[in-house]
């Protein structure tokens, strides 16, 4: 299946916001084994927005626009469309009392404009927005089924999850199944790990994706139309590729994977390595009751704030400015594990810094509390061990 994402809007197109929702969409379609052939960014002029859909319905099957909903007269998607079908757009009247309702719910008047969002072309199908004032559309457009969908994330987001992926899974994918496995990296390069699993053939049935967002890259295995064999064949081999990187699957809430090996447990955190991002990232999941987060090196009065002894866990970063790493201590009474390392990573992207320590050393938490040994061997970091 030949798939095509197509976003609008002057500020899209002249970067003045970035075009988030195309990146999630085209991570949506590859889970479901779709690849995006191409992405598209056009202006508001009618034209270029009558062209850019004149042009790519004739060589894709599916096309996901996204923006040019909205009520001002620079939103001309559903002029456009119904330009291209030579149709005229129609009034959904139940719509319109939606917008009225929204309006009066929250004591205000109606513009006349609005009404702008309540027509589709004629033939389309409406599709219903939960979350905003505008609706979307599916409308078949020379070859492609064509879905049409407001530029508001959070709206986009609900309408895919709720009308289109349902939509695609039961019309355009065959009734055949896809499967899905979700692996996690960290100390990799996206060249590097592309040139190691590009030496293996794997079934034309199999694809594999991937999503780079430092120091994280994340391989999607996906499997369209193929056998468990296959699928778990293609698994195994490329597991055995990244065993040196792996460090979560299906998902990389790694603070989540450390609460479920014991949600119980408390942790105290001093960290003057990751401006805090540590104990930050910590403590959406875990019970961290106390975090140091400081630019000052650890010394005897923060092992009597952090309060250790009421703590089943205490995690210390403590930075080594001479070789520029950082010393890493963990201490967990439950698990009699007193433990120190040092570690230092040669980092790509500097503004990046904190993250990698920060993920890094929570990853190290993860491996030591659920296996009590380090299986993680990052290309870019020096990992000394040294008990204390």
């Amino acid at each position: 299946m030949k798939a095509e994402i197509i976003s609008t809007g002057d500020e899209v197109i002249t970067g003045m916001i970035d075009d988030t929702n195309t990146s999630w969409l085209s991570q949506q379609l590859l889970s479901l084994g779709i690849q995006v052939t191409r992405r598209s960014t056009v202006g508001d002029d009618l034209n270029d927005l009558i062209d850019v859909l004149s042009e790519r319905s004739k060589y894709c099957d599916l096309i996901i626009f996204n923006g040019g909903l909205g009520p001002t007269t620079d939103d001309n998607t559903t002029t456009a469309v119904c330009k291209v079908l030579n149709t005229s757009p129609v009034l959904l009247d139940f719509w319109l009392e939606r917008i009225k309702e929204w309006h009066r719910a929250k004591g205000r008047a109606m513009p006349e404009n609005n009404k702008k969002q309540a027509f589709i072309p004629n033939g389309a199908t409406y599709i219903d927005n939960t979350c905003g004032t505008a609706c979307g559309y599916r409308v078949k457009i020379n070859k492609a089924i064509s879905f049409f969908t407001p530029g508001v994330p959070s709206e986009l987001k609900v309408m895919f999850e709720k009308e289109i992926l349902p939509y695609i899974k039961d019309h355009l994918l065959d009734g055949s199944k896809t499967m899905v496995k979700r692996l996690f990296t960290f100390g990799i390069s996206e060249s590097l790990l592309q040139d190691k699993i590009a030496k293996y053939n794997f079934d034309k049935s199999i694809v594999i994706g991937y999503r780079a967002y430092y120091p994280t890259i994340e391989l999607k295995i996906i499997a369209h139309n193929s056998s468990k064999e296959l699928f778990s064949k293609a698994i195994s081999t490329i597991k055995s590729i990244i065993k040196d990187y792996e460090y979560l699957e299906e998902s990389d809430d790694i603070s989540n994977a450390i609460k479920e090996l014991d949600p119980l447990k408390r942790f105290c955190i001093f960290d003057n390595a990751t401006e805090g991002l540590l104990g930050t990232n910590m403590s959406t999941a875990l019970n961290v009751d106390t975090v140091i987060a400081t630019a000052d090196k650890y010394k005897e009065i923060y092992k009597e704030l952090l309060n250790s002894r009421d703590h089943d866990c205490t995690i210390i970063l403590d930075r080594d400015d001479e070789n520029d790493g950082v010393y890493f201590y963990i201490f967990d009474k439950k698990q009699n594990i007193n433990k120190r390392f040092y570690v230092k990573l040669n980092i790509s992207i500097k503004s990046r810094k904190k993250h990698a320590y920060a993920l890094f050393c929570e990853i190290l938490t993860y491996q030591l509390l659920k296996e009590g040994k380090i299986s993680l061997h990052p290309d870019n970091a020096t990992l000394e061990n040294r008990d204390i």
